[in-house]
């Protein structure tokens, strides 16, 4: 079976449980992308024999696989985090979506006006550091996470990524379980 080059460094990435995202800013993240959905089908089958599934959804890919009964709990216990995450960027900004831009200096700002926000970040971050550095965190949560990136260093300005759309899709999946 042949497959592409630079199939280790995709693997590596979506093996981490990140993303690849059409609209990363780094080019080199984005040339992954781009041999992924020109080379789809094989990477599909060259993974399936290693136990990944491949998944291609609007402008981003990712891994799933079988996973035992201690690897479902932790990952319902990373949700859980990343749904709290999520309460508290839409609490920032209600039209939160894909392609935003947001720096830790315009979260702080909000905070020192929203007094609910305010509460938020402290049942996020426990720590006993500025808020500042809080902001900071919970930004690089994303940035780990694989939803946004970091678009400029010098000015902390984070891009919400094309797989954000894969946390909105599983929140209405929620909603739909729920509604049931």
């Amino acid at each position: 079976m042949l497959v592409p080059n630079r199939t280790d460094e995709i693997f590596d990435i979506l093996k981490s449980g990140k993303f690849l995202c059409e609209n990363y800013p780094e080019p080199t993240h984005r040339k992954l992308y781009s041999i992924v959905y020109d080379n789809y089908d094989s990477l599909y089958e060259y993974f399936s024999y290693i136990g990944y599934i491949l998944n291609k959804e609007q402008d981003y890919f990712y891994f799933s696989k079988e996973e035992n009964k201690f690897q479902i709990e932790n990952k319902l216990n990373n949700i859980i985090k990343f749904i709290d995450l999520l309460d508290f960027i839409l609490e920032y900004q209600n039209d939160f979506s894909v392609g935003y831009k947001v720096s830790p200096s315009q979260l702080l700002a909000s905070i020192n006006e929203n007094t609910i926000l305010k509460n938020k970040l402290s049942k996020l971050d426990k720590r006993d550091v500025t808020l500042y550095q809080k902001c900071k965190k919970i930004l690089d949560d994303f940035v780990s996470k694989g939803v946004m990136a970091i678009e400029n260093e010098e000015e902390e300005i984070y891009l919400t990524l094309s797989s954000f759309n894969y946390i909105q899709k599983f929140c209405e999946s929620i909603k739909e379980v729920t509604n049931d």
